[in-house]
């Protein structure tokens, strides 16, 4: 987002010789999305350099809060407002994206959230679950660049089907996914 404060948080990592992969947070509100997308225009066209990636929305198709048309429309919305240099996507779970493709066709690359703990797969299984993941989306949008735009193993929390949260599974998530994204050169987000 680039409400309560984050506006500047481009301008800094500008001052610091940083870049920023910037969200548009969307949700029900149109009013709220409009006001979110014009001060989000405006920070990107004020740090054309150190914004390199735009996500617009996320997860706001899975939650229901707008349909993939509409998503769609917000995202060419901000790839004609901005510099061409910047990717502009959006970021939700991969069956959303299997699910509604007018996405993907309006998107420079694909933000995908691969989060196997919250599909209830056990921390055995997580690498094959991503590997899988990536390649149906890879299979149904072979010409798009895929960035793994969330994924993660919590600490904490209730038990998922096979997958446990505790400190010692989160560990073992990040050492296992850091060794098989430098392996298999992802672009990826944790």
């Amino acid at each position: 987002t680039v409400d309560r404060g984050l506006h500047i948080v481009p301008a800094e990592a500008r001052r610091l010789g940083m870049t920023v992969s910037l969200g548009i947070w969307l949700g029900p509100d149109r009013d709220l999305n409009e006001k979110e997308v014009a001060r989000a225009i405006e920070v990107i066209i004020e740090n054309p350099k150190t914004v390199d990636r735009v996500f617009v929305g996320s997860e706001v198709v899975l939650r229901g809060e707008l349909t993939a048309q509409e998503l769609a429309t917000y995202i060419a919305r901000v790839n004609r407002s901005i510099p061409a240099n910047i990717a502009v996507g959006s970021a939700d779970v991969w069956n959303v994206w299997l699910d509604n493709p007018v996405i993907a066709r309006s998107s420079e690359f694909i933000g995908v959230h691969l989060l196997p703990y919250w599909d209830g797969v056990a921390i055995d299984d997580a690498m094959t679950y991503i590997e899988d993941r990536l390649a149906r989306i890879q299979s149904k949008f072979p010409a798009k660049l895929i960035v793994i735009a969330e994924t993660g193993w919590p600490s904490e929390g209730r038990m998922r089907r096979g997958a446990v949260a505790t400190p010692s599974l989160e560990a073992a998530f990040l050492r296992t996914f850091l060794d098989h994204a430098a392996r298999n050169h992802y672009d990826y987000y944790i």
